[in-house]
């Protein structure tokens, strides 16, 4: 399997999506929607290659919808790195 590393700014919408889900749904909801996500990027790991590329938005980028996310994420130098996790509103702004 390989590994992932999550980004900064990938980081900084994971707890954005936390403090969203525990004010709206409760923290148990949140949490089982984090762990899904969690899930989601072993997922990528083991098949990177299976989801879409996405070179309108950015060129090396592919995406994976989880629930009401995607998860922009880029393979390179034997590992996945996880770029941004965006809402279907929401778009990339780097």
């Amino acid at each position: 399997m390989t590994k992932f590393k999550i980004n900064t700014k990938a980081v900084q919408d994971l707890i954005q999506i936390a403090q969203y889900g525990d004010e709206k749904f409760g923290s148990m909801q949140s949490d089982k929607y984090c762990a899904g996500l969690e899930k989601r990027f072993g997922l990528i790991c083991e098949m990177p290659e299976a989801f879409t590329p996405v070179p309108h938005i950015k060129d090396g980028f592919r995406r994976s919808v989880y629930g009401s996310h995607s998860i922009y994420y880029r393979i390179g130098g034997g590992e996945i790195e996880i770029m941004r996790i965006i809402g279907k509103q929401e778009f990339i702004v780097e």
